[in-house]
């Protein structure tokens, strides 16, 4: 059985245990959506790993970001503690550059409408319904 991200990353997590992402934007060859400057973005107040994987994957799928404008986020917990790192596909790792010898702590989450609805509230972003 493999271990939970809470132990594969050393980080118990409680009922008051609360989580932030940050996102690095930059502009690429594809410019960002218009709602979003370059820099860094915050997705805050989440209280699992999962979520915050799921926070990513629905916030790159809203804006249909590509690697080369947001490869992916930093989770902190609040006290500022760099604890893990969601990639651009949306798996779970350990802080820290990537090594070969590096293994995923979660595999990437499916994101359903909930998910996106979740997402748009937030930053406040309306969803179009694709046809």
């Amino acid at each position: 059985m493999s271990p939970t991200p809470e132990e594969a990353l050393n980080y118990p997590i409680t009922e008051r245990t609360r989580f932030r992402v940050r996102l690095d934007l930059s502009h690429s060859r594809v410019p960002l959506p218009v709602e979003l400057t370059p820099g860094p973005f915050w997705l805050r107040h989440f209280t699992s790993f999962e979520a915050c994987q799921r926070a990513w994957v629905a916030f790159r799928s809203l804006y249909d970001l590509g690697m080369s404008q947001c490869c992916g986020g930093e989770i902190f917990d609040e006290q500022g503690q760099h604890i893990a790192q969601v990639s651009y596909n949306g798996r779970l790792w350990p802080p820290g550059e990537w090594q070969p010898s590096k293994t995923h702590a979660a595999e990437a989450p499916t994101i359903s409408e909930e998910d996106l609805r979740t997402i748009a509230d937030i930053t406040g972003q309306t969803l179009v319904a694709e046809h």
